[in-house]
Protein backbone atom coordinates (compact mmCIF):
# COMPACT_ATOMS: atom_id res chain seq x y z
CA UNK A 1 0.00 0.00 0.00
CA UNK A 2 2.84 2.39 0.84
CA UNK A 3 4.48 1.71 -2.50
CA UNK A 4 1.19 2.32 -4.28
CA UNK A 5 0.82 5.64 -2.44
CA UNK A 6 4.27 6.74 -3.54
CA UNK A 7 3.58 5.68 -7.14
CA UNK A 8 0.38 7.69 -7.10
CA UNK A 9 2.18 10.72 -5.68
CA UNK A 10 4.93 10.41 -8.29
CA UNK A 11 2.28 10.10 -11.00
CA UNK A 12 0.55 13.25 -9.82
CA UNK A 13 3.87 15.06 -9.48
CA UNK A 14 4.91 14.37 -13.05
CA UNK A 15 1.84 16.23 -14.29
CA UNK A 16 2.40 19.46 -12.40
CA UNK A 17 4.16 21.07 -15.33
CA UNK A 18 1.67 19.88 -17.94
CA UNK A 19 -1.59 21.21 -16.61
CA UNK A 20 -2.34 22.84 -19.93
CA UNK A 21 -3.35 19.37 -21.11
CA UNK A 22 -6.93 18.75 -19.88
CA UNK A 23 -6.45 15.00 -19.38
CA UNK A 24 -3.39 15.53 -17.21
CA UNK A 25 -5.14 18.15 -15.12
CA UNK A 26 -8.03 15.77 -14.52
CA UNK A 27 -5.67 12.98 -13.43
CA UNK A 28 -3.83 15.35 -11.10
CA UNK A 29 -6.98 16.59 -9.39
CA UNK A 30 -8.36 13.05 -9.36
CA UNK A 31 -5.46 11.91 -7.20
CA UNK A 32 -5.89 14.80 -4.77
CA UNK A 33 -9.68 14.75 -4.58
CA UNK A 34 -10.32 11.00 -4.57
CA UNK A 35 -7.61 9.77 -2.23
CA UNK A 36 -9.17 7.97 0.74
CA UNK A 37 -6.37 9.30 2.92
CA UNK A 38 -5.42 12.91 3.44
CA UNK A 39 -3.39 14.16 0.48
CA UNK A 40 -1.24 17.27 0.59
CA UNK A 41 1.43 19.26 -1.19
CA UNK A 42 3.83 21.53 0.67
CA UNK A 43 5.13 24.45 -1.40
CA UNK A 44 8.05 26.73 -0.60
CA UNK A 45 8.50 30.43 -1.12
CA UNK A 46 11.83 29.60 -2.77
CA UNK A 47 13.34 26.26 -3.84
CA UNK A 48 15.52 24.71 -1.12
CA UNK A 49 19.02 23.67 -2.14
CA UNK A 50 19.95 20.13 -1.16
CA UNK A 51 23.58 21.26 -0.95
CA UNK A 52 22.79 23.06 2.30
CA UNK A 53 23.43 21.32 5.62
CA UNK A 54 20.45 19.27 6.77
CA UNK A 55 19.77 21.58 9.71
CA UNK A 56 19.53 24.57 7.35
CA UNK A 57 17.16 22.68 5.05
CA UNK A 58 14.90 21.91 8.01
CA UNK A 59 14.97 25.56 9.08
CA UNK A 60 14.00 26.67 5.57
CA UNK A 61 11.12 24.16 5.51
CA UNK A 62 9.81 25.84 8.66
CA UNK A 63 10.37 29.38 7.44
CA UNK A 64 9.20 28.95 3.85
CA UNK A 65 6.92 25.90 3.80
CA UNK A 66 3.12 26.07 3.57
CA UNK A 67 0.25 23.87 2.40
CA UNK A 68 -0.29 24.56 -1.31
CA UNK A 69 -2.77 21.78 -2.03
CA UNK A 70 -5.01 19.56 0.12
CA UNK A 71 -8.03 17.32 -0.26
CA UNK A 72 -11.22 17.01 1.75
CA UNK A 73 -9.91 14.06 3.75
CA UNK A 74 -6.94 16.09 4.97
CA UNK A 75 -9.13 19.05 5.86
CA UNK A 76 -11.39 16.82 7.95
CA UNK A 77 -8.42 15.27 9.73
CA UNK A 78 -7.35 18.71 10.92
CA UNK A 79 -10.87 19.78 11.91
CA UNK A 80 -11.66 21.99 8.90
CA UNK A 81 -14.78 21.96 6.75
CA UNK A 82 -13.15 22.51 3.35
CA UNK A 83 -9.70 22.06 1.78
CA UNK A 84 -9.56 25.79 1.03
CA UNK A 85 -9.33 26.47 4.77
CA UNK A 86 -6.14 24.39 5.02
CA UNK A 87 -4.32 25.92 2.05
CA UNK A 88 -1.83 28.50 3.18
CA UNK A 89 -1.21 27.00 6.62
CA UNK A 90 2.46 27.08 7.52
CA UNK A 91 4.46 23.97 8.37
CA UNK A 92 5.03 25.61 11.76
CA UNK A 93 1.26 25.62 12.37
CA UNK A 94 0.82 21.91 11.76
CA UNK A 95 4.16 20.57 13.03
CA UNK A 96 5.11 22.93 15.89
CA UNK A 97 8.77 23.14 16.82
CA UNK A 98 7.95 22.73 20.50
CA UNK A 99 6.70 19.18 19.92
CA UNK A 100 9.76 17.04 20.69
CA UNK A 101 9.27 14.83 17.62
CA UNK A 102 8.95 17.60 15.01
CA UNK A 103 12.53 18.61 14.20
CA UNK A 104 13.92 15.03 14.41
CA UNK A 105 11.17 13.94 12.02
CA UNK A 106 11.91 16.61 9.42
CA UNK A 107 15.61 15.82 9.80
CA UNK A 108 14.94 12.16 8.93
CA UNK A 109 12.88 13.18 5.89
CA UNK A 110 15.66 15.49 4.67
CA UNK A 111 18.30 12.81 5.25
CA UNK A 112 16.25 10.37 3.16
CA UNK A 113 16.34 12.79 0.23
CA UNK A 114 12.66 13.65 0.82
CA UNK A 115 11.29 10.20 0.02
CA UNK A 116 10.02 8.28 3.02
CA UNK A 117 7.33 5.66 3.65
CA UNK A 118 5.20 4.78 6.67
CA UNK A 119 6.50 7.35 9.12
CA UNK A 120 4.52 8.61 12.08
CA UNK A 121 4.08 12.26 12.91
CA UNK A 122 2.60 13.86 16.01
CA UNK A 123 0.82 17.07 15.09
CA UNK A 124 -2.08 19.23 16.21
CA UNK A 125 -5.40 20.12 14.61
CA UNK A 126 -6.98 23.56 14.39
CA UNK A 127 -8.16 23.30 18.01
CA UNK A 128 -4.78 22.27 19.37
CA UNK A 129 -5.74 18.61 19.79
CA UNK A 130 -2.94 16.07 19.47
CA UNK A 131 -3.11 14.01 16.27
CA UNK A 132 -1.01 11.09 15.09
CA UNK A 133 -0.64 10.35 11.37
CA UNK A 134 0.95 7.56 9.35
CA UNK A 135 2.51 9.26 6.33
CA UNK A 136 4.20 8.75 3.00
CA UNK A 137 5.99 11.54 1.17
CA UNK A 138 8.05 12.17 -1.93
CA UNK A 139 9.92 15.33 -2.86
CA UNK A 140 9.83 17.00 -6.25
CA UNK A 141 13.50 17.77 -6.86
CA UNK A 142 14.95 19.57 -9.85
CA UNK A 143 18.58 20.63 -10.42
CA UNK A 144 19.45 19.79 -6.82
CA UNK A 145 16.64 21.84 -5.30
CA UNK A 146 13.46 20.83 -3.48
CA UNK A 147 10.47 22.43 -5.22
CA UNK A 148 7.53 20.67 -3.55
CA UNK A 149 6.88 17.92 -1.05
CA UNK A 150 3.95 15.62 -1.80
CA UNK A 151 2.37 13.28 0.71
CA UNK A 152 -0.51 11.25 2.07
CA UNK A 153 -1.60 11.03 5.70
CA UNK A 154 -3.68 8.39 7.46
CA UNK A 155 -5.12 9.46 10.82
CA UNK A 156 -4.16 6.78 13.38
CA UNK A 157 -4.91 8.87 16.48
CA UNK A 158 -7.68 6.56 17.73
CA UNK A 159 -5.50 3.49 17.21
CA UNK A 160 -2.66 5.06 19.19
CA UNK A 161 -5.04 6.01 21.99
CA UNK A 162 -6.31 2.43 22.20
CA UNK A 163 -2.74 1.13 22.30
CA UNK A 164 -1.94 3.49 25.15
CA UNK A 165 -5.04 2.44 27.09
CA UNK A 166 -4.14 -1.21 26.53
CA UNK A 167 -0.59 -0.59 27.75
CA UNK A 168 -1.86 1.12 30.90
CA UNK A 169 -4.36 -1.65 31.57
CA UNK A 170 -1.63 -4.26 31.17
CA UNK A 171 0.61 -2.38 33.59
CA UNK A 172 -2.20 -2.21 36.17
CA UNK A 173 -3.22 -5.88 35.82
CA UNK A 174 0.36 -7.07 36.17
CA UNK A 175 0.49 -5.44 39.61
CA UNK A 176 -2.55 -7.40 40.81
CA UNK A 177 -1.72 -10.61 42.69
CA UNK A 178 -5.06 -12.24 41.84
CA UNK A 179 -5.53 -13.94 38.49
CA UNK A 180 -7.10 -11.59 35.90
CA UNK A 181 -8.29 -12.38 32.41
CA UNK A 182 -10.00 -10.30 29.70
CA UNK A 183 -12.22 -11.97 27.09
CA UNK A 184 -13.93 -10.61 24.01
CA UNK A 185 -17.64 -10.10 24.67
CA UNK A 186 -19.08 -11.89 21.61
CA UNK A 187 -16.59 -14.66 20.87
CA UNK A 188 -15.47 -15.21 24.48
CA UNK A 189 -11.92 -15.47 23.15
CA UNK A 190 -9.17 -14.68 25.63
CA UNK A 191 -7.39 -11.46 24.67
CA UNK A 192 -5.33 -10.92 27.83
CA UNK A 193 -4.35 -12.68 31.05
CA UNK A 194 -1.92 -11.51 33.69
CA UNK A 195 1.04 -13.42 35.09
CA UNK A 196 -0.90 -14.36 38.23
CA UNK A 197 -3.55 -16.12 36.10
CA UNK A 198 -0.82 -17.93 34.18
CA UNK A 199 0.82 -19.03 37.45
CA UNK A 200 -2.51 -20.39 38.75
CA UNK A 201 -3.62 -22.22 35.60
CA UNK A 202 -0.33 -22.95 33.86
CA UNK A 203 -1.66 -21.36 30.67
CA UNK A 204 -0.66 -18.27 28.75
CA UNK A 205 -3.17 -16.50 26.47
CA UNK A 206 -1.61 -17.93 23.31
CA UNK A 207 -1.74 -21.50 24.71
CA UNK A 208 -5.38 -21.61 25.84
CA UNK A 209 -7.26 -24.50 24.14
CA UNK A 210 -9.71 -23.17 21.49
CA UNK A 211 -8.88 -19.67 22.72
CA UNK A 212 -11.62 -19.58 25.37
CA UNK A 213 -11.90 -20.32 29.09
CA UNK A 214 -13.82 -23.53 28.48
CA UNK A 215 -10.88 -25.51 29.85
CA UNK A 216 -11.73 -24.18 33.31
CA UNK A 217 -15.10 -25.95 33.26
CA UNK A 218 -13.54 -29.40 33.44
CA UNK A 219 -14.50 -32.52 31.55
CA UNK A 220 -18.00 -32.79 32.94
Amino acid sequence: MAADSNKAMMGAKTHTRELTVPGDELRYHGFIDNSVNGAWRIDFEQPISLDLPIAEQVELIYRQGYIGEANQALASQYGFDTPEEVIGFRVEDLLPRDLPTSIPLLTLIAESNYTRENWESTEQDRNGNRKVFLNNCVGEIEEGKLLHLWGTANDITAQKQLEEVSRLHSAVFEQITDGCVIVEAHSEKVIYMNEAFTHITGYRAADVPDGTLSFLQGAG
